[in-house]
């Protein structure tokens, strides 16, 4: 007998579906967010608290992260009415079933989970924001944090529960107000003392899973906030928009070794290595060995040979070409090209 995701189930993640294939161009509706997130608190039995919305991750943390740090209890209400319904509606559940299983992991996939906890885990915080503040924001990050995502997942697995007990069908009713923010356009949440601070769904570039994009930000916050990227890592906005500008000394001042060698990717190796003050470490009737030191990372390598075909002009092409740090003779850079040893290339003919 096949198992089949319950119906209820079903149309939230058909729900989230709907949200979830729209990550580059999200529709965001901040009225209808505010009043899911205080139809979420009158449930709890909870009022006064105001909505603000925030236009980063890092303004939203470094906001939460101080009122951490000045009210004992800050979220107390929230998070005791919020607990006491999970626990009643856990002690009464029934066995994990099967159907419950592969509704979870429907939603997970359906709402590409991972891909919004990397993002999470990738976007910056500001320096203001370290320290006893993120002491704080760490210390109450399970209760502080709503992520619309995970709430989204975690409803769906709950209503795909045989055992319709009136503990779970409050657990229920409490939960699916946030799933309308999250379709409304929310993505993270902070409860303080006094409002809720609600940060609304960035539009996200991502090719083969990680954020990237060629010709602008891969990261557009709701409030304009761009962040780049390029294939996972965040860079400045100059290597995406004009890698042209870029200069060497731009390029040699970078203290991250991983934007650094992005950085030299796009400036071009063969134009660095002769911007620069390379060491030319060995040449001969093959080519020139050049040598630079990088700080933190291996030395850029590059043989420079010439064409061996005449032009009309009489002059032959050049080209640079990267070989690997362990080369010491400009032999066996060519050779490398060639995938063979030193003693090995001897070309009687080149073309």
């Amino acid at each position: 007998m096949s198992i089949a995701i319950p119906s209820r189930a079903g149309r939230l993640i058909e729900r989230l579906a709907r949200v979830a294939g729209h990550y580059a161009d999200p529709t965001t509706d901040s009225a209808a967010v505010e009043d899911a997130l205080g139809n979420h608190l009158r449930r709890l039995g909870i009022s006064g608290l105001s909505v603000r919305f925030v236009e980063t991750l890092a303004s939203g943390r470094a906001l939460a992260g101080q009122a951490a740090l000045k009210h004992d209890a800050w979220i107390g209400t929230w998070r005791m009415q919020w607990r006491d319904a999970y626990t009643a509606a856990w002690q009464v559940r029934t066995p994990w079933s099967t159907a419950r299983r592969l509704a979870q992991v429907s939603a997970r996939r359906t709402v590409a989970l991972e891909s919004w906890q990397r993002l999470r885990n990738l976007l910056p915080i500001e320096r203001e924001s370290r320290g006893l503040v993120q002491v704080a924001l760490d210390w109450c990050a399970e209760q502080a944090l709503c992520d619309a995502v995970e709430v989204a997942v975690d409803l769906v697995t709950w209503t795909a529960e045989p055992d319709s007990a009136p503990a779970m069908e409050r657990w229920i009713t409490l939960i699916s107000p946030l799933v309308d923010a999250f379709e409304a356009g929310l993505w993270l949440c902070w409860l303080t003392p006094g409002q809720v601070l609600a940060l609304l769904r960035p539009a996200v570039k991502l090719e083969q899973g990680r954020l990237h994009c060629e010709d602008g930000p891969a990261i557009t916050g709701p409030g304009g906030a761009r962040l780049y990227f390029w294939r996972g890592i965040q860079v400045p906005a100059k290597l995406v928009l004009s890698p042209l500008d870029i200069t060497a000394h731009e390029i040699l001042a970078e203290t991250d070794v991983e934007v650094r060698r992005l950085m030299l990717e796009r400036y071009g190796p063969d134009r660095f290595i002769q911007d620069v003050d390379a060491s030319l470490v060995d040449a001969d009737e093959t080519g020139e060995l050049y040598r630079y030191e990088l700080a933190a990372d291996e030395p850029l390598c590059m043989i420079r040979v010439l064409d061996a075909t005449t032009r009309l002009d009489g002059t032959r092409r050049t080209y640079w070409l990267r070989v690997p740090p362990t080369v010491r003779t400009a032999r066996e850079a060519v050779a490398w090209t060639f995938g063979m040893a030193a003693p090995h290339y001897r070309p009687d003919r080149e073309t």
